[in-house]
């Protein structure tokens, strides 16, 4: 899920995926303070350094400031957290283990037909 609904949706939407255990995923875009009672439904979430700056309160310049907004997300209980880093990669904490997966370059593939983006569940 996205926050480009009402947040209203989004919450309901949380509810019945939680009540139903399924995998509940958020990249939280647009940046913007969220109610905890979402966050505690939420099982993984994809910031960017804004957005987890935004969500935390702590401003991720460093693996160690993305390893404690990381906790402060988890503090919340949302089990997997990955805070994207733009072309340093990506900070991934979950059960218990944090790592940041080094970005990598990468030539761009052009294509003459739309193609939709997906966020994938490794």
């Amino acid at each position: 899920m996205q926050l480009e609904s009402p947040l209203e949706s989004v919450i309901a939407a949380a509810k019945i995926a939680h009540h139903h255990h399924t995998t509940v995923v958020l990249n939280p875009a647009p940046a913007r303070e969220l109610p905890d009672e979402l966050l505690a439904l939420v099982d993984i979430i994809t910031p960017n350094e804004t957005e987890a700056e935004k969500l935390t309160g702590i401003r991720v310049e460093s693996d160690e400031d993305a390893a404690k907004a990381a906790n402060v997300l988890h503090a919340k209980g949302i089990g997997t957290v990955m805070i994207t880093l733009g072309s340093r990669g990506v900070w991934l904490s979950a059960e218990g283990e944090s790592r940041r997966i080094p970005g990598f370059a990468y030539r761009p593939l052009i294509l003459s037909r739309p193609v939709i983006p997906l966020t994938a569940r490794w």
